[in-house]
């Protein structure tokens, strides 16, 4: 009897630990495909909506960047985004571009493809970086400035 018990004890311990295990490297670690989800701009909320690439995937060059902005986001049609690795270097550049019309409160369908080059990552230590979407602001005023990060592994 006291066998059977001690044999149950190690069964369920282990299946603890390996649950544990799990929850803490899907917490800390994101994973292609999933990951984090909150990711909000500097400034306004629900204003920018990314639906690719979600926040942790491994993503190679050229990378293709979708989601929906509200019409404030976009001037004559488009806004900038840029690539930058782990201490911020700026790697790529490129324009997301409003897939219907822009001029609306509403949110607006965008696509950008951006090309960046990882040799380019100086101290290269770290596959991490970030996609970084910018509002566009002509009146220059920091007062209109906003941004989301999206933190992503390069391949």
């Amino acid at each position: 009897m006291k066998k059977n018990s001690l044999i149950i004890t190690i069964v369920i311990i282990a299946v603890l630990i390996c649950a544990g295990g799990f929850l803490w490297y899907d917490g800390f670690w994101p994973v292609q495909g999933g990951g984090v989800s909150d990711v909000t701009t500097k400034g306004e909320k629900d204003v920018i909506k990314v639906t690719s690439p979600k926040v942790g995937v491994k993503v190679s060059s050229p990378v293709v960047i979708t989601g929906t902005a509200r019409g404030q986001w976009y001037f004559e049609a488009s806004f900038p985004i840029s690539v930058v690795d782990w201490d911020g270097k700026i790697i790529g550049q490129g324009i997301a571009q409003a897939q219907t019309d822009w001029a609306t409160s509403s949110f607006v369908a965008f696509k950008a493809v951006i090309d960046f080059d990882t040799s380019q990552i100086s101290n290269n230590y770290s596959n991490k970086g970030a996609i970084i979407l910018k509002k566009d602001n002509p009146s220059g005023l920091p007062a209109n400035d906003d941004s989301l990060e999206i933190p992503i592994i390069f391949k």
